[in-house]
């Protein structure tokens, strides 16, 4: 299933393999994180939305945190 992430990346022209480069993991970790199948930290979701222009207050996952 695809996830806003997902979306949020691929939006921005960028790869697993890219967003994997950038925070020094591996592009299957960045997988997980984008499938809901590993917890996202926050620096992960604060770069996410960078590339997406979209405010932190806009976000559902801020009222979980």
């Amino acid at each position: 299933m695809k996830s806003m992430w997902f979306d949020i990346r691929k939006k921005a022209g960028l790869t697993q393999k890219d967003v994997a480069k950038h925070f020094g993991v591996s592009h299957t970790y960045i997988a997980h994180m984008e499938n809901g199948e590993t917890h996202m930290p926050d620096k992960y979701k604060e770069y996410y939305l960078s590339l997406s222009k979209i405010k932190k207050e806009e976000t559902k996952w801020t009222k979980l945190n």
